[in-house]
């Protein structure tokens, strides 16, 4: 019937709960388990991967890690109110008595992120180098302009080139920091080699030009080229946005 579903779910989370209840009472009880931090180790591996997931975007939060607002500012609607920790208890970045739990809730690490963003002199302008397939270049300019939105760059995005050299020419002109390169991978193929070329000839190019070879994935972001990796590079099957903490101090 049509209640089978959460019948069964039911059922497992109750069977995963009395597993628990058991292999607590063998340890001795709640309180045991308090005293020995066998509880907050498990709450904080909890914690742990829910944040991995967040970071990854396995797990979506909207506005944050994905579907950012690029140009909202939050350093000057910071109120501090008592504890850094939330208990109110007075003026603290940590409380002793909560037995080193982790309170960081799953959008700290964005947040963080797009404060960083705020502090640095220039904020990084990331132009999307679309070209090619219009379903693929769409596709891919979408998901980089999610990606670099939430740490807050700005994002300069376009309706399309005829060839690599209108786009470089174009970023340039917009004082871009970063050149995503967004098409078709059977046009990557072709556009690789016009890009090595055209950036091997102008050494002095003022940014990092990456190549999106990831259609429509959201637990990776994998970039097959990089130009300039001592100042941006995404080689990482698993790149997520933790790295980009890192890449904003080299602005």
């Amino acid at each position: 019937g049509g209640s089978y579903y959460v019948e069964t779910l039911t059922l497992s989370i109750a069977e995963q709960a009395w597993k628990l209840f058991l292999d607590v009472e063998e340890k001795g009880g709640f309180l045991a388990c308090i005293n020995d931090g066998t509880v907050q180790a498990a709450v904080n591996e909890s914690n742990a991967k829910r944040h991995t997931d967040v970071a990854r975007r396995k797990e979506i939060l909207l506005g944050t890690n994905q579907y950012p607002n690029i140009n909202e500012t939050a350093a000057g609607k910071i109120e501090t109110t008592g504890a850094a920790c939330g208990c109110h208890h007075g003026d603290h970045d940590h409380c002793d008595d909560k037995g080193g739990l982790n309170m960081n809730r799953a959008a700290s690490d964005f947040e963080t992120l797009r404060l960083a963003t705020e502090a640095v002199a220039k904020r990084p302008k990331v132009f999307m180098l679309t070209i090619g397939n219009l379903a693929m270049r769409l596709a891919r300019a979408q998901f980089s302009t999610n990606f670099f939105g939430c740490a807050g760059y700005e994002i300069i995005d376009n309706l399309g080139f005829d060839t690599v050299e209108q786009g470089v020419e174009a970023a340039m002109e917009k004082g871009a920091d970063v050149v995503v390169l967004c098409s078709s991978d059977d046009e990557y193929a072709l556009i690789n080699s016009s890009a090595f070329s055209l950036t091997v000839s102008m050494t002095s190019l003022p940014f990092s030009l990456l190549i999106n070879s990831v259609a429509f994935s959201t637990t990776s972001f994998t970039f097959s080229f990089s130009i300039r990796p001592e100042a941006l590079s995404f080689n990482s099957s698993n790149i997520t946005h933790r790295d980009l903490l890192v890449i904003n101090h080299s602005y």
